[in-house]
């Protein structure tokens, strides 16, 4: 009995924590605090003008280090991104990775097996350009500016394959 349940209270979210600027935390059983905000953009999404509202996420631990792999985390990341999407159907959240350590890749992989495990309903579309930028796109599978999206993305590969001479805009759906 006890097995079952530290099992499934190893796979629960984190307790979050509004803050009053806006902003939301939560602490790992490491006791790492992480930060997670989210900003009203300007409705546009690289140079694509946007009708429905743009919302911008970032997270980040306050205290930097590394910290062994907590499968809770993303599962709280998910649950907030989830939250937001349901309390606005028609928001689009955008997220840039960190790369100022040279590891936005990495982090878009792990974004990307936690939006695989723990999706609600949602569709991501993940950017990498030439191994510098690397990006998201989270929004209801049934948004409707989810086509004219893809389209957009479509249009910048072609662009960015014919000015570089080759294929450095890459994107992916995930669902």
């Amino acid at each position: 009995m006890s097995q079952k349940k530290k099992t499934s209270e190893s796979f629960s979210p984190y307790n979050i924590h509004s803050l009053p600027d806006g902003s939301y935390q939560f602490f790992t059983s490491s006791n790492l605090e992480y930060k997670c905000l989210f900003s009203i953009s300007d409705s546009s999404f690289m140079d694509f003008q946007l009708e429905s509202q743009s919302i911008d996420f970032s997270f980040y631990p306050l205290k930097k280090g590394r910290s062994r792999e907590d499968k809770r985390i993303g599962l709280t990341v998910a649950k907030l991104l989830n939250d937001v999407l349901q309390s606005d159907p028609k928001s689009i959240v955008t997220f840039i990775c960190d790369n100022t350590d040279k590891k936005a890749k990495k982090r878009l992989k792990l974004f990307k097996r936690w939006f695989k495990a723990h999706n609600e309903d949602k569709i991501a579309l993940l950017i990498e350009f030439d191994d510098l930028f690397y990006a998201g796109v989270i929004l209801c599978k049934n948004h409707p500016e989810l086509d004219d999206i893809k389209t957009y993305l479509k249009e910048e590969r072609i662009h960015f394959k014919k000015e570089k001479g080759k294929d450095v805009f890459k994107w992916d759906k995930i669902e």
